[in-house]
């Protein structure tokens, strides 16, 4: 069934004519990630009102240096109400609980910014983050209660929904309005209790920005109408990724990346990102220069082969279903 939104608060007055306060979270659910602690500096640098370190310690706690952390486990977003399905894959399908299960009502800011660690600049000398803050903090979008990366119509089967027009986001960069926050945790918490058109759950790309859309009275946006030239496919996908410090291997012109990741991540998760995108040439053109900076014969050899392994397990997939 369709979840029927709540009514949306009424926006907030004060923040129309102080300013609106900006918070830049850092999702992060890897331990020690240097890449993520780059990232909150680069936020910090930016200018936010407050850099907080948003933190899945499900697995263990997560080093967040000098920045404050807001943690959060499955066991305490259950305590909350909202439905946690499947332990491997919950914070992955429902991203936005973030919010909920760490900044709702404990942040002073009106506008929250969730960046995920994964995101990085493509010149860390650039100043793509500062220009995302202060166009938030423009009066232009001064009623902007969501921001997020391509936004559109979704017109796919990947997911079951009960919208009538469903939309969708790439949720590694969202933003929030703290009474869009709060209405869309009341919305999960129902739809707990009225059940959904997937079992699941909706996934969160498609629940934040239809729920908002559904209701009415929310602002939406995408974030290159804040910023143009901020994101653009393929570089900022999940089809791509990059070890961090190497952002120079990922072509196009846009100002962000998705994914870069610490090398060990990269040799982890590297294979599987480019077999599914069917793009086992990019990966060997990234290990060919990464060679020549360090990165041992045995270990790239050995990503090549876990690549192709995964790219024959699909093809396999695709026969069999076909």
């Amino acid at each position: 069934m369709t979840l029927t939104p709540a009514a949306p608060p009424e926006p907030n007055r004060s923040a129309h004519l102080r300013g609106r306060r900006i918070a830049a979270l850092v999702r992060c659910h890897r331990t020690y990630c240097p890449k993520a602690l780059d990232l909150a500096h680069a936020l910090r640098e930016a200018g936010f009102h407050e850099v907080l370190f948003v933190a899945d310690e499900t697995h263990g706690r997560v080093e967040a240096g000098d920045f404050e952390k807001v943690p959060h486990t499955l066991a305490s977003l259950a305590d909350l109400g909202l439905r946690i399905g499947d332990p491997g894959r919950a914070l992955w399908y429902f991203g936005d609980y973030a919010f909920y299960g760490s900044v709702l009502g404990r942040s002073s800011s009106d506008f929250w910014l969730m960046v995920e660690y994964d995101v990085g600049l493509r010149d860390r000398r650039s100043d793509w983050w500062r220009k995302l803050r202060l166009a938030l903090e423009e009066p232009r979008f001064a009623d902007l209660d969501m921001v997020g990366p391509y936004l559109h119509q979704y017109r796919r089967t990947n997911f079951l929904h009960g919208y009538d027009i469903a939309w969708k986001i790439l949720f590694a960069i969202t933003g929030l309005s703290a009474r869009a926050g709060d209405t869309l945790f009341h919305d999960r918490i129902r739809e707990v209790a009225t059940g959904a058109v997937d079992p699941r759950g909706t996934h969160c790309e498609l629940f934040v920005p239809s729920q908002l859309r559904m209701a009415g009275g929310f602002r939406c946006a995408d974030l290159n109408e804040l910023v143009p030239g901020m994101v653009a496919r393929p570089a900022f996908s999940t089809a791509m990724i990059c070890p961090f410090g190497h952002e120079d291997l990922v072509a196009g012109n846009c100002g962000l990346i998705h994914r870069v990741v610490d090398m060990e991540e990269y040799v982890e998760k590297g294979p599987r990102v480019f077999a599914r995108a069917g793009n086992l040439e990019l990966l060997r053109k990234q290990l060919d220069a990464l060679l020549g900076r360090g990165l041992s014969a045995s270990v790239a050899a050995e990503m090549l082969a876990r690549a192709a392994n995964e790219a024959h397990r699909l093809e396999r997939r695709a026969s069999t279903s076909s």
